[in-house]
């Protein structure tokens, strides 16, 4: 689901539901925030650490995530999410050095897995951050971008 009004006005109305019914806005946190937010490492180039970070991202996800968000036979299963998931999967650094001689912007692909992975978790309800009791996130939480 790409970012709209229509989406960020979809998700405003659930999280203000959820308020309403005296639920937590979020259903489940999952931290990727360490992962976004980690140096890449100092023998690392760009394309290395872009493909390091999102195979960190991906498998936070497959293991903090239920299974069945990750079984087509399921009806919770998103096509648009675990297409994300698994380009985010099949990034590599040998790859995109190739692709970016030819034009292609491998930190534009993985921007664009983020923003729907993100639009996903909106949705969803799932937090893809740190929580804490003085920082609990709200449904007009910032996302980061690489």
């Amino acid at each position: 689901m790409p970012r709209t009004i229509e989406h960020i006005a979809a998700t405003y109305q659930i999280a203000a539901e959820r308020r309403e019914a005296g639920k937590d806005i979020w259903d489940r946190t999952v931290n990727i925030k360490d992962t976004l937010s980690a140096h890449p490492i100092a023998d690392m180039d760009e394309f290395d650490s872009l493909e390091l970070t999102a195979s960190r991202i991906a498998a936070v996800l497959r293991a903090s995530l239920p299974s069945y968000y990750f079984d087509v036979q399921h009806e919770e299963f998103d096509f648009t999410f675990n297409e994300a998931v698994e380009s985010l999967e099949d990034m590599r650094a040998e790859y995109m050095r190739r692709d970016k001689k030819d034009g292609f912007d491998p930190v534009e692909e993985f921007n664009d897995c983020l923003e729907a992975i993100y639009d996903w978790a909106d949705i969803n309800r799932v937090w893809l951050g740190m929580r804490s009791a003085k920082n609990t996130p709200s449904a007009s939480s910032p996302k980061p971008r690489w």
